[in-house]
């Protein structure tokens, strides 16, 4: 176990990318509309081309043929986000989509009712910043529930299932793996930029970043967990992380403003117990 001095983070290229990096951007559309009860208590009409009976009663099952919405380069989708063709959309309870991408739910979709609660281990606060650089420093971090400074990490892979705190900054070095289920507050930023190593970045239950949340052109990185994230301190940006499907990013697109970019296609996020899986044809 190390402690190290605090690591600062280059937050000044966050307004740089755009034009610079070259980021091929794709248009993506939305698909609206789907079939529905009428608000008229009669019964027994037929029901329009994809929407409800003209005269109440259920429609027989019509779905809406609707149009698409295309958002360009950087733009944001009104209300619950957007779909990418093939992908899922989020709901507010689990269940299958009318085009047969599987619908996720907003907070901790099918099942969430089934899910244990997290454990509660007894507090151990490490005074300072650390440094995992080994397999001794791993076994020591992973009996902390809160670092007061900066998190370093520069081995292959980080799992550290109680700590629930970083006071400073979260970065890794050469690391493919970083996952923390239980981290719900970080006091500095976190910031991934053209980190060539970077394969997942599992922070589920992180739910406010006191400076700034920075994951951009990662181009290795095909996981990113950050559904309960609701606040940023300074400066919030997800973009050109190619191989990242987009609907992981359904959720926080309701509360923050994701920067879509292209991502795989056919692929379909299932969310159970806060946590993101993905399957892609």
């Amino acid at each position: 176990m190390k402690s190290i001095a605090a690591v600062g983070v280059v937050g000044v290229l966050s307004g740089f990318c755009g034009v610079a990096c070259g980021d091929g951007e794709a248009d993506v559309t939305e698909k609206v509309g789907a079939g529905g009860r009428a608000s008229s208590s009669n019964t027994g009409g037929a029901p329009d081309t994809g929407g409800s009976a003209p005269l109440g009663g259920v429609a027989a099952g019509g779905s809406a043929s609707g149009g698409v919405v295309t958002a360009t380069f950087g733009g944001f989708e009104a209300g619950a986000g957007r779909s990418a063709e093939g992908g899922s959309t989020p709901a507010p309870s689990g269940g299958r989509a009318a085009n047969g991408g599987s619908r996720s739910a907003e907070t901790g979709g099918a099942g969430s009712g089934e899910c244990e609660p997290m454990p509660v281990p007894e507090s151990l606060v490490f005074d300072g910043d650390f440094e995992v650089a080994n397999a001794e420093d791993i076994e020591e971090a992973r009996k902390y529930t809160e670092i007061t400074g900066a998190l370093q990490i520069s081995v292959a892979e980080l799992e550290l299932p109680m700590l629930a705190r970083i006071g400073g900054d979260l970065s890794s070095s050469g690391t493919t793996s970083v996952r923390l289920p239980a981290l719900t507050e970080v006091g500095g930023s976190i910031y991934y930029y053209l980190d060539e190593a970077i394969e997942v970045l599992d922070l589920r239950n992180l739910r406010s970043v006191g400076d700034q949340f920075w994951v951009h052109r990662n181009l290795a990185l095909r996981e990113l967990q950050i559904d309960a994230l609701v606040e940023v301190g300074t400066d919030f940006q997800v973009s050109a992380n190619l191989k990242l499907p987009d609907c992981f990013l359904e959720v926080v697109d309701t509360r923050l403003p994701v920067l879509h970019t292209m991502a795989p296609e056919g692929c379909t996020c299932t969310r159970s117990c806060g946590a993101v899986s993905v399957a892609c044809e």
